[in-house]
């Protein structure tokens, strides 16, 4: 195993959930109180990765700082407002008046087309007396630029907390987040090919895992402006021959760090990689899969909720291998899958 993938594996477990287009999820930490304390919000390490027909989306997830806690929905009177720094465009999320008041620490925005969100009615991961995490969606409505994350493939998003009068409680800074990102996936032999956007710049690092509960292996995918797709050499990985499900993980630049990933593009069950002897039978025709979505979403959105809140399991499987607990994919609606991650315990 890996030393990126011990580390990986050390971070606390955090439940996630996405929201459909009514909605935005909050991880439940404890009944909301009265009053409005001080909250500060920033990006989380916290990730998940919305796969869907033809195209991956990061999700926008947001924490507090040290731990606290905020209230959110119901007659906490507060709203989201999503920014993306470059343009200026913003949409705006606003729970329903109506709806319960949670206390939370942690927010995550579904950051794929708005209009085309699959419905996520149903989906809560109950939270116990012992501390498990849990998450609920909130209903609620978008108002605003409903294309602000289909402009652009790649691009600068800050997160600020409203009050009733619209006025900024907290503000994130400046996280670049990629979103529908449309891509290929194909295995010739002992070489991948993944679609490489023209908005990724020749300066970012771009790394392919292989992930296996008993071998694995990252390795820096070299690639340049002008270049259609990335290239992964497979005999390059230290691995034994077998089939391997696998990640690419793009930075917003040359560092390894989790502030800097902008989108993991996650291959499923059905779309392992070959490694050794057997990849000679492989060919393009063979290996050829139009997008990661169509392998990982074969569940339905009738299944999410059997995802258990320990991540151990997901919808009809054993979770991702090579992330055991801290990785799960549950199933959508409208032939989408959520990769969802945990955050660094600092």
């Amino acid at each position: 195993m890996t030393a990126e993938m011990c580390r990986i594996q050390r971070r606390k477990l955090l439940t996630l959930t996405v929201a459909g287009g009514t909605g935005v999820v909050g991880t439940v930490v404890g009944a909301a109180s009265s009053g409005a304390a001080a909250v500060d919000i920033k990006h989380s390490s916290a990730t998940s990765t919305v796969v869907g027909p033809g195209a991956a989306s990061e999700t926008i997830t947001v924490s507090t700082t040290g731990g606290g806690l905020f209230e959110f929905g119901g007659d906490a009177d507060r709203s989201l407002r999503v920014r993306n720094a470059a343009t200026g465009k913003t949409t705006t999320f606003k729970p329903d008046g109506d709806g319960e008041t949670y206390a939370t620490d942690h927010v995550i925005i579904f950051t794929g087309s708005l209009e085309e969100v699959p419905s996520m009615d149903g989906l809560v991961d109950v939270r116990t007396p012992e501390g498990s995490e849990s998450s609920v969606t909130v209903s609620g409505s978008y108002s605003g630029d409903r294309g602000i994350f289909t402009d652009q493939t790649f691009a600068p998003y800050i997160v600020e907390l409203l009050d009733g009068s619209g006025t900024v409680v907290s503000t994130t800074g400046e996280k670049v987040y990629g979103t529908n990102y449309e891509w290929e996936f194909d295995q010739d032999g002992a070489t991948v090919t993944i679609t490489r956007d023209e908005e990724v710049d020749e300066s970012w690092l771009v790394e392919f895992e292989i992930e296996n509960d008993s071998s694995g292996d990252i390795q820096a995918v070299p690639h340049e402006d002008g270049d259609d797709v990335f290239e992964i050499p497979l005999d390059e990985f230290n691995v034994d021959d077998g089939e391997y499900e696998w990640e690419m993980i793009i930075y917003n630049g040359p560092n390894s760090s989790d502030e800097d990933i902008a989108i993991r593009l996650p291959g499923g069950d059905e779309q392992l990689v070959t490694i050794g002897a057997a990849d000679e039978g492989t060919d393009g025709d063979s290996g050829n899969t139009e997008s990661n979505g169509d392998s990982n979403s074969s569940e339905s959105a009738d299944n999410t909720s059997d995802t258990e809140s320990n991540g151990d399991s997901a919808p009809g499987g054993d979770g991702m291998p090579g992330f055991g607990p801290v990785a799960t994919i549950a199933g959508l609606a409208g032939g989408y899958a959520l990769i969802r991650r945990s955050e660094d315990e600092t």
